[in-house]
């Protein structure tokens, strides 16, 4: 399943966009991040499904007038299939929200996972209001795990983000922020279903059973 969160696509844009994936937008020095976010380790069967959720904690105010974000993970062994947000509770469509508020940049087809890029402007490249987040947020990725992940492999997926401001006088977001977090998926085995296993049960009762020698009595002659 392909998922895409943007149309909106200027050429003024997309070679923004370009230039922010070869880091060329604006970097500075990055300090400790006041964004903090967590996730925690996941496992699932192998064939199946698994979720993996980010918590991110803005605290009372965050803005910011841009952001690249990567997802990192292994697309031998995982196929991402679902992404669902939520923001202070409450489910939200994070692509709509974000498209509304600028112009959103979205690259499934990244070697290393999922990327995208957001910005404070619209589609004529005029600046917008810059965004402003508070409290939390969270990211949950569905992933199918594949062939190739067999029982007792772990894989990780990771969330990475650099976010910053346009300097005064300036036309490019700085990127001055970093944050992320790291999950690991670990494949089990698949577990036999309940039938099959009671009926393993009772041919081993039934098998692993002895018979007494037999033995006949006779009468005295």
């Amino acid at each position: 399943m392909m998922i895409t969160i943007f149309h909106k696509t200027t050429p003024a844009l997309a070679a923004i966009a370009g230039l922010a994936l070869l880091g060329l937008a604006g970097e500075a020095a990055a300090a400790a991040s006041p964004v903090v976010v967590t996730s925690s380790n996941v496992t699932a069967p192998v064939g199946g499904s698994a979720q993996v959720t980010f918590d991110f904690d803005f605290g009372t105010g965050y803005t910011t007038d841009g952001f690249a974000l990567d997802l990192g993970f292994d697309k031998s062994l995982l196929d991402l299939t679902t992404m669902n947000a939520t923001y202070q509770g409450a489910p939200i469509d994070m692509g709509a929200a974000l498209n509304a508020a600028g112009t959103l940049f979205a690259d499934p087809s990244a070697p290393a996972g999922w990327s995208a890029l957001w910005y404070a402007f619209d589609a004529a490249f005029n600046p917008l209001p810059s965004l402003t987040a508070s409290g939390h947020a969270t990211l949950t990725l569905g992933f199918t795990l594949l062939p190739a992940f067999a029982a007792g492999d772990s894989t990780p997926v990771s969330v990475a983000i650099a976010a910053g401001l346009v300097p005064a006088g300036e036309s490019l977001v700085v990127f001055t922020d970093q944050f992320g977090a790291q999950s690991l998926v670990t494949a089990t085995a698949v577990p036999l279903p309940g039938a099959f296993v009671l009926a393993l049960g009772a041919s081993g009762f039934l098998f692993g059973r002895t018979r007494p020698a037999g033995r006949r009595a006779f009468p005295d002659a």
